[in-house]
């Protein structure tokens, strides 16, 4: 329903329909007779223009005018209406009326400034979730794309929307599956921890790919969380378990051992030094027994039994390594905390490293290069040092065998120190081949080892993170990709039960 209006421009009279009293509650007698009545309800801020619209077409010879503005109620108030007016001439094209009609769409403006203040609130609501959202239409093409999902790619939305889904997250291109089982099925699917890269590192996301319903509409919702920092929590935290769990068994494991342990090394230094020729008590034995020693020595040499000997000492003593590192995880350590500089401890644990005969055997520690970042003005870790020391020898020992083993040149073993809110962060970071995701995962596992047999224990970073997580409350963590390198993080609290 409109306000219909005639205006008889030779005598100004205008005439209005009675829809003027509905939409806008003019009493007939209310109205005025002329224009001016009409122009005075016009809003002053559009008057003007409103007039000089209607004077141009009149003057100009056209035929055809609208206009949009805000006309006075009878209450006061101001609808917002769209008029349109047509004018009708003489055969020599002398204005003579013009008749029009005028719509109220105050409802409409009203009901399109809500639906855009309602788009503009869902789309704050949207876009303030942390949780990546992106939806799609039936062909996988995004229709939605939050500020969430700008920052975890860089890609603006306006870039996004209209692209393949693969396309601008192709971490996740393997969740189109699911998301066309969701939109098949109209059931949410969801898929916990999936791995991905971004930029070079490994990360974990739970994917939910929810259908979109109602309306006829073809298409679903992704939600993509990142859960990295707690899937490496809840790594840490099994981590911590087994390491507890084996600390009980590996101290009656290395007690039961230590005892024939003890008699084999001994046996065999005995042995030794009674088939030794500077003995005179085992001259005199042999002689008595009609023997010729030194023949003796040189049968022993011939056979390689001397060389049996020392291989089954060696073997001890390195049995007995494994159960002195098996009987630290049970066992609290003796010495207090005190404070200590970092960065000596770091620069001892290399000049030992550089003396390692061990090492030495398999390479020069010489040739690697060796850069020291250490942030001025650390303060004091409480910790007990040879502890810490022996931490960040197997480190370093272990950077220098994979460095050594990867054959890249030059060598590098980086050491950093800096401090991480209440903790001194301290980083072991070499230039090997890395370490495989699924070697990873297991990498402070007891008795675990990528090493060739006969090399490694399996135990120095057990015991190591042992010694970090539960003797100092600190953390070890692993960053690595292969072909690239790794780095160990330890990390010390500055607070070690309530001191500083």
């Amino acid at each position: 329903m409109d306000a219909v209006w005639d205006w008889d421009l030779a005598t100004d009279a205008l005439r209005w329909n009675q829809a003027v009293t509905a939409l806008f509650g003019y009493a007939p007698e209310a109205l005025g007779a002329d224009a001016g009545w009409w122009i005075e309800h016009i809003h002053p801020e559009d008057r003007d223009r409103v007039a000089t619209g209607i004077h141009a077409v009149i003057d100009g010879g056209g035929s055809g005018w609208c206009d949009t503005y805000r006309f006075q109620r009878a209450d006061g108030g101001w609808a917002h209406v769209d008029d349109r007016g047509y004018v009708i001439r003489d055969a020599a094209g002398r204005p003579l009326r013009m008749v029009g009609a005028m719509h109220d769409a105050t409802a409409d403006r009203h009901n399109r400034h809500e639906l855009q203040r309602m788009r503009s609130y869902l789309k704050n609501i949207i876009d303030s979730m942390p949780s990546v959202l992106v939806g799609v239409d039936g062909e996988g093409r995004v229709t939605q794309w939050n500020a969430s999902a700008e920052r975890a790619t860089g890609v603006a939305a306006a870039q996004a929307v209209g692209r393949l889904f693969a396309q601008v997250l192709p971490e996740h291109a393997a969740q189109m599956d699911n998301v066309r089982r969701a939109i098949a099925g109209q059931v949410p699917v969801r898929a916990e921890r999936q791995v991905f890269e971004r930029e070079g590192e490994t990360r974990w996301a739970d994917v939910m790919a929810y259908p979109l319903a109602g309306d006829g509409a073809e298409g679903a919702v992704i939600r993509v969380d990142d859960v990295t920092e707690r899937v490496r929590i809840e790594q840490m935290m099994v981590q911590t378990e087994k390491m507890m769990s084996v600390g009980g068994l590996a101290a009656g494991m290395a007690h039961e051992i230590n005892n024939p342990l003890g008699v084999i090394l001994q046996s065999c230094q005995n042995l030794r030094r009674r088939l030794g020729t500077e003995l005179a008590v085992n001259r005199r034995a042999a002689e008595a027994a009609g023997l010729d020693l030194d023949a003796l020595q040189r049968y022993l040499e011939a056979r390689g039994l001397v060389g049996f000997i020392e291989a089954i000492q060696e073997a001890g003593e390195r049995a007995g390594r494994i159960v002195a590192d098996m009987l630290a995880f049970s066992r609290r350590a003796d010495e207090s905390f005190a404070p200590e500089g970092v960065a000596d401890m770091l620069d001892a644990v290399v000049r030992l490293v550089a003396s390692d005969y061990d090492l030495k055997k398999r390479y020069d520690f010489k040739q690697v290069e060796v850069v020291r970042r250490y942030e001025s003005g650390l303060p004091p870790v409480p910790c007990a040092r040879t502890e810490i020391e022996q931490v960040l020898l197997n480190l370093i020992k272990n950077a220098a065998q994979a460095m050594a083993e990867g054959g890249r040149r030059p060598s590098v073993l980086t050491l950093r120190a800096a401090r991480e809110g209440e903790a001194v962060r301290i980083d072991v970071e070499d230039n090997g081949p890395g370490i495989a995701p699924a070697a990873q995962r297991r990498i402070f596992e007891p008795f675990y080892t990528t090493k060739p047999v006969g090399v490694g224990t399996g135990l120095g970073l057990s015991v190591s993170y042992f010694i970090v997580a539960d003797h100092h409350k600190g953390s070890l963590t692993l960053e690595s990709t292969p072909g690239e390198g790794s780095c160990f993080t330890v990390r010390l609290p500055l607070r070690q039960g309530g001191s500083v």
